[in-house]
């Protein structure tokens, strides 16, 4: 999260405390919407580890996408 907070600061009027706390609405919202796998990643994304234990947030992506939509891996 740190390097999204320092790009916005740098990019915006908004000091580091307001941008985490701008990131924070995001995730909830993303997180409030997104299937429950998906939306659990997003911490772990954020915290700079990978999105999931493969590191593979794409493939992740595809397969509740597809499960969303009657396919699937």
């Amino acid at each position: 999260m740190n390097e999204l907070i320092e790009i916005i600061t740098q990019r915006t009027p908004l000091n580091a405390d307001q941008a985490r706390e701008v990131i924070q609405v995001v995730v909830d919202h993303f997180k409030a919407r997104l299937p429950a796998p998906i939306a659990a990643q997003l911490d772990g994304l954020l915290a700079g580890g990978s999105a999931n234990p493969g590191g593979d947030l794409l493939g992740a992506v595809e397969g509740e996408l597809g499960h969303l939509f009657g396919g699937g891996r």
